[in-house]
């Protein structure tokens, strides 16, 4: 709790204040009381204010506070609820944990857009942006419903913008990891879940959960992460419209990525690992090591060189 006075000489209806410690990413409360001679002393309601998170951390990633922290934007679940879903929604949709999530349904409409997060960070530095998609269609094309994550790294808030970096977009049955990389060029970036829905279908699903945001990761041109792959079944639907399998890809902190490496569905790079240009990893790499070659495989530690 904090006590803080300020006295004037003449009557005044603002002061300056200065208050702290304060902690990161809390709500405080506070009342004002007002008191002058001759005057009965007044005390104002409840107010609240919210501390910037530590940079770099993402508010509400799982939508378990609902909506709290994030903007929505376009037509995404625009059917007069806030875009929100729990489990056992439309064709048993349920969250990938907790009980909440984002989704979009529309049946014989498309509906695009989606919600953003404007997040502080320390300008300079690269930024990975993840988050579990799932997509369903019903009536056409399985591409007509499909998701895809950006980071606006000048912290923007037009999701129209030049400026965004996306992620290719993504059609999926089941839960599956899309990320993108970008580097700050203000104190703030713009983190984006976009659905689309091409044509009014009998059925359009998008949906969103369990966002995350790394640090320090340094991702070469031409790098491939695939968190799935699709199914190659003879005689059936053409092998762009079969469901294959999924795995999320984890890439952990102050990693290098270099050019043209293919990382495949259900690989984790551990911290500080480097990985050499040209490499196919398909198995996991631990942490501050440094693999090279197809498949990849460690050769190296960076711990040892100091």
């Amino acid at each position: 709790m904090f006590a803080v006075t300020a006295v004037s000489s003449a009557a005044v209806t603002s002061h300056a204040l200065a208050l702290g410690p304060l902690l990161p990413g809390q709500t405080y409360h506070y009342r004002v009381v007002s008191s002058a001679t001759g005057f009965a002393s007044a005390v104002s309601g409840d107010f609240t204010f919210d501390t910037l998170p530590e940079p770099g951390v993402l508010r509400n990633p799982g939508f378990e506070s609902q909506e709290a922290y994030w903007t929505r934007y376009g037509r995404f679940d625009d059917a007069g609820d806030n875009g929100i879903q729990g489990p056992g929604w439309y064709f048993s949709f349920n969250p990938r944990s907790g009980v909440n999530y984002a989704g979009s349904a529309a049946s014989y409409d498309a509906k695009s857009g989606g919600f953003y997060q404007r997040v502080p960070v320390v300008q300079g530095r690269f930024y990975r942006f993840c988050a579990y998609s799932q997509t369903y269609v019903a009536g056409g094309d399985a591409a007509n419903a499909n998701n895809r994550v950006g980071i606006d790294p000048a912290g923007g808030t037009d999701s129209g913008s030049s400026s965004i970096v996306w992620s290719p977009r993504s059609t999926s049955g089941g839960w599956q990891q899309i990320c993108v990389c970008a580097r700050a060029s203000s104190s703030y970036i713009t983190v984006y879940l976009d659905a689309q829905q091409i044509l009014p279908l009998e059925w359009n699903i998008n949906a969103f959960d369990d966002c995350s945001i790394g640090m320090n990761t340094m991702l070469s041109p031409y790098v491939n992460i695939n968190c799935a792959d699709h199914g190659m079944e003879c005689g059936k639907e053409p092998m762009r419209c079969q469901y294959g399998t999924y795995g999320p890809v984890v890439i952990g902190e102050d990693c290098w990525i270099c050019s043209h490496v293919v990382i495949l569905k259900g690989v984790t790079i551990g911290d500080g690992a480097v990985v050499a240009a040209g490499s196919v990893v398909n198995q996991d790499i631990p942490p501050y090591a440094i693999a090279a070659g197809v498949p990849a495989k460690v050769v190296g530690d960076r711990s040892e060189l100091r």
